[in-house]
């Protein structure tokens, strides 16, 4: 099994007990936060906000994003108490002998395996921040135009793309051209616009393969700026 299927297995594995969406979430914001080694923050899954609160209380940090940590930091640590107890349920489904142990040992069970759970997800999240999974989206954005769109605004906000589009205007009036069809001087102006924040999306568009995300590309911004583009147009060459 190669090293991107092993990982879509192991998030699917934790996605039928935890919420990563939520969870992954919470890491980011940790992660901008500032106040721990990433490689050493899956406990803050379960800390809870006082305990988080009292150990960073002196910490140089990052407010806001710690602010929104200590937000979300009882219902992280909720999420990861409601996954290990279906984890754990999975797990002693059948087993009579499970079935037997008293509470005080299931509840050490659900400990011990909360434990190795947050560590786990959080090497899959490590791994979602890194080229494994960048890779894998990028590929499944090819063929897809709202998977193009979340690949584009995951790097482009709409104002720098009205700012790239005032500059491609400013720099078609400086260098007039001959009278063009309209579809053809659309072609040009929506490439001169993907030149422009091409540094941006140099990670899509560095495989042989990746044509489709590219025409994906084109196609949304000529749906974004076609009019404005055709009023431009005709003001120059009318």
């Amino acid at each position: 099994m190669n090293i991107k299927s092993e990982i879509m297995k192991e998030y699917h594995k934790m996605a039928k007990f935890y919420d990563l969406k939520t969870i992954f979430k919470f890491l980011e914001l940790l992660r901008k936060s500032g106040v721990v080694n990433m490689m050493v923050s899956y406990p803050y899954l379960y800390l809870g906000k006082e305990r988080i609160e009292h150990e960073h209380k002196y910490t140089n940090k990052n407010e806001d994003e710690f602010n929104e940590v200590l937000d979300m930091s009882e219902d992280i640590r909720n999420v990861m108490i409601r996954g290990v107890f279906k984890h754990v349920d999975s797990k002693r489904k059948g087993n009579t002998e499970d079935e037997d142990e008293d509470d005080d040992r299931y509840l050490r069970s659900a400990e011990g395996q909360m434990r190795k759970d947050a560590l786990e997800i959080f090497k899959i999240w490590q791994n979602f921040k890194g080229k494994v999974i960048k890779e894998m989206f990028i590929n499944e954005s090819k063929y897809n135009k709202q998977n193009s769109i979340n690949f584009l605004f995951r790097r482009v906000t709409e104002s720098e793309l009205d700012a790239e589009f005032h500059d491609t205007i400013e720099w078609c009036l400086e260098r007039p051209n001959r009278s063009i069809p309209f579809e053809n001087f659309l072609k040009r102006f929506i490439t001169m616009m993907i030149d422009g924040i091409h540094w941006k999306l140099i990670d899509g568009f560095s495989d042989e393969n990746t044509g489709e995300l590219y025409d994906n590309i084109e196609t949304i911004l000529i749906d974004m700026y076609r009019d404005e583009i055709y009023n431009f147009y005709r003001e120059i060459y009318d």
